[in-house]
Formats: structure tokens, sequence, C-alpha cells
């Protein structure tokens, strides 16, 4: 990656004690029309950092592009159970990150593409996005507080499937979301944080069905005086509105954390949810005659219905001189494009070790449930994956690497188990590094 590094020492800091830029953000997120959100979210990630790199002094700058290859064999495509078609696909991945830092502020943005080109099924051609962008300011010595915005023009088959667990028909899918959070050191042991993370998902095709979700966080952590472990209480509240129906949960969680060492930490949390259900369905009212066929008149009705379950959310992380072991584990009640919130559960390990200096290996595998809370959709399945892979770091700047995906779905609903092989060679150019100083 190239690196620009610049020395901001003769530039006025910025010392403010408010941000209303944050509020103006989210004010217009809501009101932006849906196909002038990407261009307006690069203006608004370009109107922060002209703020921020006018901010204190000794502030660094950083642009780091990169560019990956890849040459995949794919021999179910869609992931369906009937008919599986295989292909070769052509990718091409782009991205730039850019950094900026001060004694006080941060701005991270991170821009990439995905271009897909399938060797004969070549309707499902894509160019997905993502841009994600981190804004963070220390205000006073307790007090911080941050912005994290997200636009995705992706499809839903690999992204939902990975990012959720969820399986949903390989379409068009838009993501906007907008994350304020605020943190307040009480005192040397303890802290409070809130955040209001809101989140929009359009869908090109009719069958998945669009929502937006509102959460409130409340956050509060206690440091015990052996300096190693923390302690949590976690309340939030939020809402996830579909076209077919609203719902309303809140969840309550405690836990803890501890370091057992420098290369040795855990997480722990658990608690329970409360879902009041608010849907909209449509019911035969009555069948009348009208002298040439029979008209069938229908009406809308709210079914009402509450729920209560058990959530929890989980970590490890182990680093040694030559690798490291990651896991995480979550259940939690999430959106879905079924129309409903449904139960997520998943599973994720993560072990790598560098056999030799340039060489690398690594084993990622997981395990999901997604179950809906009611009957309106019934889902009900379980998905394991396992993804091998060798990397090798043929020059400072040059990766390449063959990695092997697995993924079998068993469809407890249904019946309709299905499952995936796909091979990738990669080649990854990125860590270049150019210093002007100025």
């Amino acid at each position: 990656m190239w690196y620009w590094s610049r020395n901001m020492s003769n530039r006025r800091p910025f010392a403010t004690t408010k941000h209303p830029l944050f509020e103006w953000i989210q004010i217009r997120v809501h009101d932006m029309p849906a196909k002038s959100r990407l261009s307006s979210y690069i203006r608004i990630a370009v109107v922060l950092l002209a703020i921020y790199c006018t901010a204190d002094a000794m502030a660094e700058t950083s642009i780091k592009p990169s560019l990956g290859a890849h040459l995949t064999y794919d021999d179910n495509i869609i992931f369906t159970h009937y008919k599986p078609v295989s292909d070769w696909i052509y990718e091409i991945l782009p991205a730039v990150e850019i950094n900026y830092e001060d004694e006080r502020n941060s701005v991270n943005l991170l821009a990439s593409g995905q271009g897909q080109h399938f060797n004969t099924e070549s309707d499902l051609d894509t160019f997905d996005v993502d841009v994600n962008l981190i804004a963070r300011r220390q205000q006073t010595e307790r007090l911080k507080y941050s912005i994290t915005g997200r636009y995705a023009r992706d499809t839903t088959l690999d992204q939902t499937l990975l990012e959720t667990g969820q399986l949903l028909r390989r379409e068009n899918r838009q993501l906007y979301s907008v994350l304020p959070e605020v943190e307040w050191m009480i005192n040397e042991r303890s802290s409070v944080s809130a955040s209001l993370p809101w989140v929009k998902v359009n869908y090109d095709w009719a069958g998945n069905v669009d929502y937006d979700t509102l959460y409130f966080y409340l956050t509060y952590s206690y440091l015990l005086p052996n300096g190693n472990t923390k302690l949590f209480a976690r309340p939030d509240i939020g809402r996830m509105n579909y076209d077919t129906g609203d719902y309303r949960t809140a969840d309550f969680m405690c836990g803890i954390e501890h370091n057992f060492s420098e290369r040795l930490y855990a997480r722990l949390l658990g608690g329970f949810n409360y879902t009041d259900a608010r849907t909209d369905i449509v019911v035969l009212d009555r069948i009348i005659w009208n002298g040439e066929d029979y008209e069938f008149i229908t009406r809308k009705e709210t079914q009402k219905d509450h729920y209560w379950g058990w959530v929890a959310e989980g970590e490890i992380k182990w680093l040694w001189d030559r690798g490291y072991l990651m896991a995480s584990f979550t259940r939690r009640v999430s959106a879905s494009g079924y129309g409903q919130p449904v139960i997520n559960m998943y599973f994720t390990p993560t072990f790598s070790w560098r056999i030799t200096e340039r060489l690398t290996g690594r084993v990622a595998g997981g395990i999901s449930q997604v179950k809906s809370q009611n009957l309106t959709y019934d889902q009900n399945y379980w998905t394991y994956s396992a993804r091998p892979s060798l990397t090798y770091r043929l020059t400072p700047f040059v990766n390449i690497g063959i990695y092997y995906v697995y993924q079998y779905l068993d469809d407890i609903e249904y019946s309709n188990n299905r499952d995936r092989n796909r091979i990738i060679f990669r080649v990854d150019i990125r860590d270049f590094n150019l210093h002007l100083n100025f």
C-alpha cells in the first residue's frame, strides 16, 4: 500500500465542544432519496476529512490503495438444492483506505469494490461497492464520541449469508447505516456509553422485504481492582419496521471480560430478550356473487404476539508468536429479509499459524442457526462451513494464496438441504509504502 504522511504543525487547532455535523448527518440520512445516498455518503466523508484535517498539531494522513485478483470455481453458484449450476468466476477487488489521526481526532475511510464476471452465467455479473467511514474525537480526558457510517451495494446471497447466516435469493441489496456513539469516563474504574444505530436495507427483488431498524444501547462498565477484569451491564431497546408489520424489542445483558495475560483475552455476556410483534395479515372477509362471478373481499388485520428468549455474546482471543486462535459466539434477535425478525445464533472459530517466514496456514469455520420467532413465514435451518487456506508472501507487496470453502445447509423446516464447494486462487497487492513528508 502507498503511505502518505503529513506534518500539520502549522495548522490551527480545531477546538469546539460540540459537533453539530453529527446531528446534521443523521437528519440528512433519513431525508436522502435512495438513488442519491451513495454520493451523499461520499460528500459527508469528504466534509469530515476536511474538518478533521484542520485539527490539532502533529497530524498524520495516510492513503493506502490495494488490489486483488481472484479466480474461483463454484459448483453451486446460487446455493440451491435443485439442479445446482457450476461456473468459473473472475473477480477483481480494488480498495483504498484513507486514515487521518492527530492528538484528539481520527478518521478512517475505507472504500472497496468487488467485480465479478461469470464465465458461463454472465447474467449474474456484478460490481459491488462498500464504503465505511469512522470518525472519532477525544473531546476531554473523560469524554469521547464517534460516528460510523456505511453504504453497501451488493448481492444478498454471499454477503447476507456471511454476515448473518441468513439465506436469501441472490438479488441486489442496498444497505445504509449510521451509528453515533458517546462514552463518558465517570472515574478511573467506571464508564458509561450510549449509541443509536440506524440501519436501512432495500432489496431489488420483491420477494425480499425491505426494512429499517433503530436501536438505543446503554452500556455501563466497571473495572475491578485487579486491573484485568471488567463487569458489564447493557440494556437496549429497538424497533424493526417492515411494510408487513412492526416489531419492538428489548434486551438486558450482563457480562464479564478478563485479560488472563497479554496474549489471552475472553469476554462473555448473557441475558434475556422480549419482542412485541404486530404483524399485518390479510384475511378473507366474505365472498359475494356479482351476477357473473364470485368476488373475494379481504381485509387487513393486525396480529399481536409477544415472545421471550435468551441472548448472548462471547469471544476469546489467544495470541502466540507464530499464530493465533479466535472464536466468537452470538445469539440475538435480528431483522431479516423474510419480513419478520429471526433468532440468529452463530459460532465462528479461526486458527492461524505461520508455518515459515513467508507461508501461513489458516482454518476458519462457522456454525449458524436461523429460526423464525412466529409462524408468518417459517424458517429453521442450520448452516455449517469450513474454510482452510494457504497464503504465501511472494514479495513484500504481493501475496498469493489458495482457499477452499465448503458450506452445508440443513433445512429443518422444509428438508431442502444443499451444499457447496468453492476453490479460490488469489493474488493480492498491498503493503506498498510510499512516504511523502512536507
